[in-house]
């Protein structure tokens, strides 16, 4: 049988550098990407060649949030999603559990959403800016 040292999502958390924190319920991290320059020419015969971008673009991250209209530091509260979307980027932790990391980040969208019977979420977009680093 095979070992694995899969990571469970259980736990994961946004944590904002003013404080502010949000219970996720699922987050997708859109992951680094960079381009690759198609330096191809005339000369290079049946195949492509390709040079590594310089830049890389950190992603964003996309999450489902509960709502909470009462907590002061909740990051789904009222008074803080005003807050954030009138601020520019702040330094924001992401916690896996496993691994932790820091970038700057806003919000580019927010949504509220909810059925009968069943919690209030809010969909939030974050596009990070700048290097990610391993949180210490």
């Amino acid at each position: 049988m095979a070992h694995t040292n899969a990571a469970i999502g259980h736990g994961t958390t946004i944590t904002w550098m003013n404080g502010l924190y949000a219970n996720i319920l699922d987050f997708d991290w859109s992951g680094i990407s960079r381009a690759a320059v198609d330096s191809t020419h005339m000369g290079s015969g049946d195949v492509k060649t390709f040079l590594t971008g310089g830049t890389y673009d950190p992603g964003s991250l996309s999450a489902t949030l509960q709502f909470n209209t009462d907590a002061v530091t909740d990051v789904h509260s009222n008074h803080a999603i005003d807050t954030l979307m009138a601020s520019g980027a702040e330094a924001v932790t992401m916690d896996f559990g496993t691994a932790a990391y820091t970038v700057s980040a806003f919000i580019t969208d927010t949504g509220i959403s909810a059925g009968d019977e069943d919690v209030i979420t809010q969909a939030v977009t974050l596009k990070f800016s700048g290097a990610v680093a391993t949180a210490a």
